[in-house]
This record gives structure tokens, sequence and C-alpha cells, in this order.
């Protein structure tokens, strides 16, 4: 049974990762998009992506 709950532990951090990275990734998206429309002179709120 230990061995279960350290596996389950296991795949719930690496999921916690993975999901943090994703968010992280969109955020960086986010910011070279607004990056890129203020740029090019175009005022849009980035917020609302």
């Amino acid at each position: 049974m230990k061995s279960f709950d350290y596996k389950c532990k296991c795949s719930y951090l690496a999921t916690q990762v993975f999901f943090s990275k994703i968010l992280n990734y969109c955020d960086h998206v986010r910011l070279a998009i607004g990056e890129f429309l203020s740029v090019n002179g175009v005022d849009h709120e980035v917020g609302s992506f």
C-alpha cells in the first residue's frame, strides 16, 4: 500500500509541475503578443487574451 501512496504523490507532483510549466508558457506567449501588438501600434487589452 505504501508504494501505491508514493506513486500517487509522485504523479501528483509531476502534474503540478507540468501545469505550472504550461501556465508559465502561456504567460510568456501572452506577453510576447502584447509586446508585438504594442510595437505595431495596436492598443489591445492583453488581459482578455
